[in-house]
């Protein structure tokens, strides 16, 4: 009796080896494909202002964050980065990209988008829409990482990802005090900010309001509302 469990157990376990070999050999053989990463900290879209840089400063780049499925080859290979027909920003004139290539070796780049300021920033808001489509090196990945947006201007946004939590309700007048106090726009993850640094950033802001209150009585926004942040 022994013999024959032990011969059972032998070939269920001979059975299990021989299924998880073929699956690995069928997920080698899907296409590779290609796709936007995105997670809580790379949202789908950028806004992107040139409004606190200096007046020189005509050029500026984004990322784009790609990755690949399957496995990095010796080769480079070449995606296909679709630009929309919806887009309002003109390639050339307010942005421009590189060669779309996954060089060999690589999982995942950093695809830069290059920004140029323009007068007519200044009182508009463009956007660019990218699509991943199949190419012959890779077939479009997961479905809902394929679009990616980009909104290019010389006035404030409101971040994509701005928390209410963290700030308080969204107005112009709230973003444009933040901005002048902390020269600079990252006051979010999707616009340049570390999570450790958001913690920081409001209680800068507390400070910096309780001074301006001090001088000026209450800071109100283009509601209507008196200007706060949140006591988290």
């Amino acid at each position: 009796m022994k013999n024959i469990n032990r011969l059972i157990a032998t070939a269920i376990l001979y059975l299990l080896i021989s299924a998880c070999g073929k699956e690995e050999r069928l997920m080698y053989k899907e296409p590779p494909a290609i796709y936007f990463s995105r997670d809580f900290e790379l949202p789908d879209s950028i806004n992107y202002t040139f409004v606190v840089k200096p007046d020189t400063v005509l050029k500026d780049s984004v990322y784009l964050n790609i990755r690949i499925t399957g496995l990095a080859t010796d080769a480079d290979r070449k995606f296909n980065l679709v630009i929309a027909d919806s887009s309002t920003a003109v390639k050339g004139k307010h942005f421009d990209i590189g060669p779309a290539v996954i060089k060999a070796g690589e999982y995942a780049i950093k695809f830069p988008v290059y920004l140029f300021r323009t007068p007519d920033m200044k009182d508009k808001v463009f956007s660019v829409y990218f699509r991943i489509a199949s190419s012959d090196d890779f077939a479009a990945g997961f479905a809902n990482s394929l679009k990616y947006q980009i909104r290019i201007t010389d006035m404030l946004l409101k971040p994509a990802d701005w928390s209410d939590f963290f700030y308080g309700a969204y107005s112009l007048t709230k973003h444009q005090f933040m901005v002048s106090r902390l020269g600079t726009t990252a006051i979010t993850m999707g616009t340049g900010a570390q999570f450790s640094e958001i913690m920081s950033i409001l209680q800068k802001m507390r400070v910096e309001l309780i001074r301006y209150e001090n001088t000026n009585g209450p800071l109100i926004d283009e509601n209507g509302n008196r200007v706060t942040f949140p006591a988290i």
